[in-house]
């Protein structure tokens, strides 16, 4: 006889699958306890086995082998059109903007409390002296006690953004644990993933900076290129843009506009060419 082959699912693939379907049934971002994300497990399981698949399943990516607790990692990933509310164990909640991905320890709110961020995250920190909350974004530490505040590091940009809404944080070096800065509400520091230069810190308008998980996406004087890219992320899709004035921004905010009345929009501004074909879009500046 024959024998059968057990097929292994791709984590990654399922979950995006799951996490889709559940977006499709409301745009505003959901709150999933960690009990829900179990349950959340248990659906991707089931899944499995209609494939046939004879693997268990978990939310994210298992990074050690069995039995190695403090090596395995949970992952949540927002895909580009989407956004995604969690609490974590310690009810930190966390906003997750498009085209991020949120990492932490199994042992999480154990011995630390410590999560990694590729892309853009808002972050309102359950207090707890004894235990510090750190976010790593890249070459960065983000060090809070208790406190709200949106970190921004997408992979295709060269700095890390961190805007202070209350409380205070640190910015340390990963490497060496230097103290780069310590921020006050309404401060941004901005620091290069590549080391130099140090932390740049500016006033801002913290309100500004994480309006995008009230499902809402401002513009304030953007060149062109910068918003470009956001919009990318929100739409989830790829837009070539050709002759672009040189001097061109624009003041806006984006509620619940789908992407052709937003066009339909530009281009009363300034007149466009476009043409959406799924996921690829072209602009055309007149």
């Amino acid at each position: 006889m024959e024998e059968k082959k057990s097929i292994i699912p791709d984590r990654e693939i399922v979950w995006k699958r799951i996490q889709a379907a559940i977006w499709a049934t409301s745009y505003a971002p959901h709150r999933y306890s960690r009990a829900v994300l179990y349950r959340m497990m248990g659906i991707a399981a089931s899944v499995a086995l209609i494939l046939g698949a004879s693997a268990a399943l978990w939310l994210g990516h298992i990074t050690a082998a069995p039995g190695d607790a403090d090596m395995q990692m949970n992952t949540v990933i927002t895909p580009p059109g989407h956004k995604t509310q969690i609490v974590l164990p310690d009810s930190t909640v966390v906003w997750l903007n498009a085209g991020s991905r949120l990492s932490y320890n199994c042992r999480y709110n154990g011995k630390a409390r410590t999560v990694e961020l590729e892309g853009e995250g808002y972050f309102d920190v359950r207090s707890n002296p004894e235990l510090p909350f750190v976010v790593r974004a890249g070459a960065v530490d983000v060090k809070a006690l208790g406190t709200a505040f949106n970190v921004k590091a997408y992979s295709d940009e060269d700095e890390v953004n961190v805007a202070l809404v209350n409380g205070s944080v640190q910015l340390l070096a990963v490497a060496g644990r230097r103290v780069l800065a310590t921020l006050h509400p309404n401060q941004s520091g901005v620091v290069r993933k590549d080391g130099s230069g140090g932390c740049r810190i500016v006033d801002c308008n913290t309100a500004l900076e994480a309006i995008w998980r009230f499902n809402r996406l401002k513009f304030e004087n953007e060149p062109v290129a910068l918003m470009v890219k956001k919009l990318e992320r929100w739409y989830g899709v790829h837009i070539n843009v050709i002759n672009v004035p040189p001097e061109q921004t624009y003041r806006m905010t984006i509620k619940t506009e789908t992407l052709t009345e937003l066009l339909g929009l530009i281009n009363k501004l300034t007149p466009i060419e476009y043409e959406i074909n799924g996921e690829e879009v072209m602009v055309r500046y007149k």
